[in-house]
């Protein structure tokens, strides 16, 4: 950069440092940019992140060089944009404020109904009265993972019933026992689905849109959402195959870009996501899916055993005896 008058020849190349900044070599403009390695990365649309990638002919990291099995330390680490795995404000809203603004939510919830149950009425309880709520506390702690998926719609609907429940199990009104059977059995339908490809009965978290899928009707329903199970398993893999992640495609974010890894040497090229939208995950979601389904059945069994054995009294008679006077 020179710094001489201006009717002295530059022998570099001269920029404004208050607009731009060099790159090793290469003017990148401040206002929306940063230097990355050699790269100019948009500040808006990429981000700059240590990767690992093999190198050309005849470094340590070639993959033609077999020496490098012994040697890891040829490994190349290097700085490069990534438009892939960047974050923004709209993708951090969906990844890490609406999960944690749920998971505040239900906690909130359930604090409050367990001071309500506790609080609402002087008489003792039932064991029938305290499974129901123990259930519905344990069904909860289940669904809540579900709040850091695609799925959270079930984890939301699953934790309303619980509070339902515990409301139910608080206040011995029979009319709400009935309720809350009626919102159990609808709660089993949309977990489990029974009318699994039926076009009317079932109950699909997603409906296929115009011009999505051409092979189906607008707005029929999508068979990978019929229940909780399905819907999970769509985050990892779809009719095409895992490459078409609907998890990623939701997120816009959770997919590893090809180009910061060595897939010749040090990283799976089956591993195509991270963190939510990882394998491992999923299959994390499914044990807990499936225990809080499970949960859905014992409770709906109990609030079917509450409705016989909570309302009913025994028959009290009286004897009035006349007084004796002595």
């Amino acid at each position: 950069v020179s710094t001489q008058s201006t009717w002295e020849r530059c022998h570099g190349f001269c920029f404004d440092a208050k607009y731009a900044i060099c790159c090793n070599g290469v003017t990148c403009i401040t206002e929306y940019e940063r230097c990355c390695n050699s790269t100019c990365c948009n500040r808006f649309t990429g981000t700059c992140i240590e990767g690992l990638r093999p190198g050309a002919r005849g470094a340590p990291s070639n993959p033609l060089n077999w020496e490098w099995n012994s040697d890891p330390s040829g490994a190349q680490v290097f700085q490069q944009c990534s438009t892939i795995e960047a974050m923004n404000t709209v993708k951090a809203f969906w990844v890490w404020v609406w999960p944690t603004m749920l998971l505040l939510v239900t906690l909130s919830m359930l604090s409050l109904s367990i001071v309500f149950s506790s609080k609402a009425t002087p008489r003792a309880f039932s064991l029938l009265e305290y499974l129901m709520i123990f259930v519905a506390v344990i069904v909860t702690g289940l669904s809540c993972p579900l709040f850091f998926a695609p799925v959270y719609k079930y984890g939301m609907f699953l934790v309303l019933v619980q509070m339902l429940v515990i409301l139910t199990a608080s206040a011995r009104i029979k009319w709400l026992n009935v309720l809350c059977i009626l919102v159990q059995i609808i709660t089993l339908i949309y977990v489990f689905d029974p009318f699994h490809g039926n076009a009317f009965l079932n109950l699909s978290s997603n409906r296929y849109v115009r011009n999505s899928n051409p092979d189906v009707e607008d707005f029929s329903s999508d068979p990978q959402t019929s229940g909780l199970l399905h819907a999970i398993v769509r985050s990892w893999h779809t009719i095409k195959g895992v490459e078409d992640n609907y998890c990623t495609s939701f997120y816009d974010w959770f997919k590893l870009d090809p180009l910061l890894r060595d897939l010749d040497r040090m990283d799976n090229p089956e591993i195509t996501t991270f963190g939510y939208c990882s394998r491992g995950w999923t299959n994390a979601l499914w044990f807990f899916a499936g225990l809080a389904m499970i949960g859905t059945i014992i409770q709906f069994i109990l609030d079917l055993l509450g409705l016989f054995f909570r309302f009913h009294h025994d028959k009290i008679e009286l004897e009035v005896h006349e007084e004796l006077v002595y």
